[in-house]
């Protein structure tokens, strides 16, 4: 079902409109005799999931789980730093 109606009476009766065309029916909004806007609703869109769709196309490094070096194990040997612990020496390196 298509109704048809003025911009302002769009504007006065847009939750009774958006309602309408949610449940399928086409809302045309004319400015003067011109159809200047037409409001309905969207289909669902469903996609289904295709497992392999990138197969050889995403590659990971070697070296993905390997331990991570963040600074210089000279800079935070215990000679240098006695007191403190690893965390309060990263953040002492990074400046955080």
């Amino acid at each position: 079902m298509t109704i048809t109606v003025t911009k302002q009476e769009f504007a006065t009766r847009l939750d009774e409109l958006y309602a309408l065309a949610l449940g399928g029916s086409e809302v045309v909004i004319e400015d003067g005799s011109t159809a200047s806007l037409r409001l309905t609703a969207r289909p669902p869109t469903i996609t289904k999931r295709t497992p392999g769709l990138l197969a050889g196309r995403i590659r990971m490094s070697e070296d993905f789980d390997a331990p991570l070096k963040l600074v210089d194990d000279e800079y935070l040997s215990p000679s240098v730093t006695p007191n403190l612990s690893r965390r309060t020496q990263l953040r002492n390196h990074y400046d955080y």
